[in-house]
């Protein structure tokens, strides 16, 4: 394949990778929240702090990598964009009000649904 093509294979093996890497992650999310007693807000507060640094030092790269003077962050966000990204957020939203008291095959379904 040349280098601009799209591989369908690679994209299965990407599908099916994060499938499985979501699966494990649930179970030990699950695991996590049922053995330890830590409130569900601080655990929350600890995974959205990790997930902001390394998305601030990754937006950082960029940044500063970029060569255009104008290099504009919600360039290219169209309204379907920003409709993803709400349906995106009420899904996590969603996961976190019902995982506390589900297991991950709910918490699966609420995913799907949203």
């Amino acid at each position: 394949a040349a280098s601009g093509e799209l591989s369908t294979a690679k994209g299965f093996q990407a599908v099916c990778a994060s499938a499985m890497l979501s699966g494990m992650a649930g179970c030990y999310t699950e695991l996590m929240l049922k053995t330890e007693k830590i409130p569900i807000w601080i655990q929350s507060a600890t995974v959205a702090a990790a997930s902001s640094a390394i998305l601030s030092a990754t937006l950082l790269m960029r940044v500063y990598a970029s060569d255009e003077a104008d290099d504009d962050l919600f360039r290219g966000f169209v309204p379907m964009t920003w409709a993803v990204v709400l349906l995106l957020s009420l899904g996590g939203l969603t996961v976190v009000a019902v995982l506390r008291y589900a297991d991950n095959v709910l918490k699966g379904m609420s995913m799907v649904l949203a």
